[in-house]
């Protein structure tokens, strides 16, 4: 490294932040509130933790292998921009549909913008209702 050159602190989400295990995954899958885009479904469901965390689910479907490590780094990005606004105790999933290889990153970024916001308003609203029931 040359001398006064800063090292750039890595831009990565940590592994709590991540769904890392088939079980989180499937828990997500089968108990989640789905929320339905063009190219991407957004499942979320809330985990107990302090933390929301984020899984990618891609089939070879999608692309081949660099297309869909190309979605999957767009979505990193846009989660770790937005996820201190969102709902600190969710999981949230994305699932690439097929036409997700054939977008931009700004077209899907516009899309996992709003899906995430949709699934803050959704998680909002069921707390709220929960606090209104005896």
């Amino acid at each position: 490294m040359p001398v006064g050159a800063k090292r750039l602190r890595p831009q990565t989400l940590p592994k709590a932040a991540r769904l890392r295990r088939r079980s989180e995954f499937l828990q997500v899958q089968r108990g989640g509130r789905r929320v339905r885009g063009a190219n991407l479904i957004l499942l979320t469901q809330e985990n107990g933790r302090s933390l929301a965390r984020l899984g990618i689910t891609i089939s070879r479907k999608v692309g081949g292998a660099v297309l869909r490590t190309q979605v999957k780094r767009h979505l990193r990005v846009v989660f770790r921009h937005l996820r201190h606004g969102l709902p600190s105790d969710s999981d949230f999933l994305f699932i690439a549909r097929e036409g997700a290889a054939q977008r931009s990153g700004a077209e899907l970024a516009t899309e996992a913008t709003a899906l995430l916001a949709e699934a803050s308003r959704l998680n909002t609203h069921d707390l709220a209702d929960r606090g209104r029931r005896p």
